[in-house]
């Protein structure tokens, strides 16, 4: 399968875009833009070739797999572009007119040379070669995730291109240290990314420029960034180091986080998720016991926060539970008293709220204990991940991935509709609330520990089901070994709720390491807009390493599923299949190897898919 061409784009300053196409698609694309559109001047009245002022240069941008060419003329001229990478040359003629050109090359991949030359034409005709340049093989960075080509280059997967964020770990130490945000098309080639350290969601904007969130700090940032890496905006938190830095251009939103999920809304808004830490005199000092002791405590509160990207004003906050006067708070709120497991965690959000950061009134304390209030540790009591908004009825799904199950509740109002999820240990006061199972239901029909909740065409809830541990604190928890997860899609009517479609990779008897894909953490699915296929990210595949390298208190054998992810190895698959009942594969990657002896592993949290690599190509 031939690699897909780069991407070229002409822009021509003040005149707008004027160009962009796939060259593999196409030799010649003509797009109006706002420049000049007459034509050639009559034979004989000019005959003097325009002359080359500057250029043409390549320059290297931030985006280590594009590159900016550069060239201008004595007088307008169009120009025409040829880049050859060895296996077909392709060329663009660009009919508009300018004395400057600035031109946008996207899609390179590694390890191949190109040789790009440039003509330049003027309104009578007259040409004049430019000159050329050459673009030697771009490496890979040295820690940069392998992709293992499965499935790829099928006529039946969504055109377009995957966009995701591969994040490193180690079996020793669940950090990421290093990150990327990756695209690759539909053969699996990497065809340009961006490092970012520890991003999450990363949206498309309307501009067509790339919206990342929790990037360049961990979950107090997000930036904007153009598809040749520059940064356009940034945006920091209040626990961000920057936020106090009167001398920043980032825009300052008063809220303590950014995490996991971030929206743009119909009115041009981005809502996202946040955190507040909160203290209570009662919280749960067990799991595993109902009639247990409760203590005073700071959790970590997860929230809803909306505000103006031009500003960073927050202009309206949702909680759950308990929260200040200018928090919609949920209604009926969930007790922060139910809890699951890993509530009572606290290492996730010790960066954020630990006693090293400046401005905490509760902080998570250097021994476990708040040096103010005597109380505990910063529990991560919901560790809710993702929301979505339905537009038709005002409303949030919102993911409560420590307790279980997703809620649906009134933007406008917080009146909650209804709570999918395992019916034990609810208050009285949430339990009309829970949507009925079918008859003869078990605990597998409910999600558990769910990721990236969406609603489909159809209207109905699909979610990455990570089901960890099948079960809600304090019931017996199904160890990972015998556990896997799945993409589950609900129906939700009148009260109740059914699984019309779900997910689940064949196991092959023998070869569990590679086929069962259980992901302890991370990961979605999401519906495709013109193929309606599910686009899957098992994004946090965890396996027990091997006994060479495996730490001390992990005590499962070597490739058996692992719910420890700080210990566990991980890589992804991301799998694109058709969404009806034969649930045939026509994408498949493995992101990261699966040698259970090497310590480096990668997550994905999250993967999407783009119409095209060029936000100006005339297929977006």
């Amino acid at each position: 399968m031939r690699k897909t061409a780069p991407y070229l784009a002409l822009r021509a300053p003040r005149e707008g875009w004027l160009l962009s196409c796939s060259l593999a698609a196409c030799s010649v694309v003509l797009w109006a833009g706002c420049g000049t559109s007459e034509g050639p001047a009559p034979v004989g009245r000019d005959t003097t070739p325009p002359a080359v002022i500057t250029g043409p240069e390549l320059h290297a941008v931030p985006a280590p797999l594009a590159r900016k060419l550069t060239v201008a003329t004595d007088e307008p001229t169009q120009v025409t572009i040829t880049i050859d990478d060895g296996v077909k040359p392709t060329e663009l003629k660009i009919d508009s007119y300018a004395t400057s050109h600035d031109i946008p090359v996207l899609g390179l991949t590694f390890d191949t040379p190109y040789t790009v030359s440039v003509t330049v034409t003027d309104r009578a005709g007259n040409r004049t070669e430019a000159g050329s340049g050459s673009i030697p093989p771009i490496s890979r960075p040295e820690l940069f995730p392998s992709i293992e080509k499965i499935v790829t280059g099928s006529s039946e997967a969504e055109q377009g291109f995957v966009l995701f964020t591969p994040a490193s770990t180690t079996v020793e130490n669940d950090t990421m240290p290093v990150g990327y945000v990756t695209i690759v098309d539909n053969n699996g080639d990497v065809v340009w990314f961006y490092e970012a350290p520890a991003a999450t969601e990363v949206l498309r904007l309307s501009n067509g420029n790339l919206l990342i969130q929790s990037a360049p700090e961990h979950h107090t940032s997000m930036l904007e960034v153009d598809m040749l890496g520059q940064t356009v905006r940034t945006w920091v938190s209040r626990k961000a180091p920057s936020y106090g830095d009167p001398s920043s251009e980032a825009i300052k939103v008063d809220v303590d986080t950014f995490h996991h999920d971030v929206r743009v809304m119909p009115s041009g808004t981005f809502v996202t998720m946040s955190t507040e830490l909160q203290h209570v005199e009662d919280y749960p000092t067990e799991e595993t016991n109902v009639d247990q002791t409760l203590a005073p405590a700071n959790f970590v509160n997860p929230t809803l926060a909306e505000f103006e990207p031009d500003t960073g004003k927050v202009v309206h906050r949702w909680s759950v539970t308990g929260a200040d006067a200018d928090h919609i708070v949920m209604n009926p709120p969930v007790d922060h008293k139910r809890v699951g497991y890993k509530s009572l965690r606290n290492i996730f959000w010790a960066d954020v709220y630990g006693p090293d950061v400046g401005g905490n009134e509760l902080d998570c304390g250097a021994d476990g204990v708040d040096r103010a209030t005597g109380a505990g540790t910063c529990y991560d009591w919901g560790h809710f991940n993702t929301f979505w908004y339905d537009e038709r009825t005002d409303s949030f799904l919102l993911s409560l991935r420590h307790l279980g199950a997703i809620a649906s509740f009134n933007r406008s109002t917080g009146a909650l509709d209804w709570l999918l999820g395992n019916h034990n240990y609810w208050s009285p006061e949430l339990t009309p609330y829970l949507l009925d199972p079918p008859a003869g239901a078990t605990a597998r029909f409910w999600p558990y520990y769910a990721h990236r909740v969406t609603m489909t065409k159809a209207r109905t809830v699909m979610m990455m089901d990570n089901h960890n541990l099948e079960a809600i604190a304090p019931d017996l928890p199904l160890p990972a070994r015998d556990n896997n997860s799945r993409v589950a899609e609900y129906a939700v009517q009148n009260g109740g709720v059914r699984m019309v479609w779900e997910y689940e990779h064949p196991l092959v008897p023998g070869d569990e390491v590679n086929t069962n894909l259980y992901s302890s953490a991370v990961g979605g699915a999401l519906e495709m807009p013109e193929t309606g296929n599910i686009l899957i990210d098992f994004g946090g595949i965890c396996k027990v390493p091997d006994e060479s390298i495996k730490p001390p208190g992990e005590t499962g054998s070597p490739g058996e599923p692992s719910d420890n992810n700080n210990t566990c190895k991980h890589w992804a698959r991301i799998i694109e299949v058709k969404h009806d009942d034969s649930k045939e594969v026509v994408f498949d990657i493995r992101v990261g190897d699966n040698d259970l002896t090497r310590t480096v592993g990668w997550y994905v949290y999250r993967a999407t898919k783009l119409r095209c690599l060029h936000p100006q190509s005339p297929t977006c």
